[in-house]
C-alpha cells in the first residue's frame, strides 16, 4: 500500500507472466484505477493521474542481488509456484513507488549483482 493505492501483483490462470493493478482506497469503497498488460520485459512501469508511479524490475539473469531506483533499495519479493508434485519453479522481482518516472537508460535504475 502506498498512500490511499493498494498495489496488487498477480498471475492469470494458466500464464506465468506477472501483472499489476492500481487499486485506490476512498470512502466508499475500494476504486479500481488501472492494470498492467502482461510484464514481459526486465523493466515495466505503471502509473495513471494521481497514483504513485510503480517499477518492477524482473531481470532475465537471476544472479542480480539487489535493485535500486533513485538510489533507494527496492523491494525485494519472491514466489514459489508448484507445476508439479515435483518441480517448484521460483520468480523473483523487485518494486519500488516513486513519484517521478526512473529512466533505465539515465542510471535512475542500477542493478546490483553483489
Amino acid at each position: 500500500m502506498k498512500d490511499n493505492h493498494i498495489i496488487v501483483t498477480y498471475e492469470k490462470a494458466g500464464e506465468d507472466f506477472l501483472y499489476v493493478a492500481i487499486i485506490k482506497q476512498t470512502n466508499s469503497g475500494l476504486k479500481w484505477i488501472k492494470n498492467s498488460d502482461a510484464i514481459t520485459f526486465p523493466i515495466n512501469r505503471i502509473a495513471a493521474e494521481g497514483t504513485p508511479i510503480v517499477t518492477i524490475v524482473r531481470p532475465r539473469d537471476e544472479d542480480y542481488k539487489a535493485v535500486k531506483v533513485f538510489g533507494k533499495p527496492a523491494k525485494s519479493v519472491t514466489y514459489y509456484k508448484d507445476v508439479s508434485d515435483k518441480v517448484t519453479l521460483e520468480f523473483k522481482y523487485w518494486i519500488a513507488y516513486t513519484d517521478k518516472n526512473p529512466d533505465s537508460t539515465a542510471g535512475d535504475i542500477e542493478l546490483i549483482k553483489e
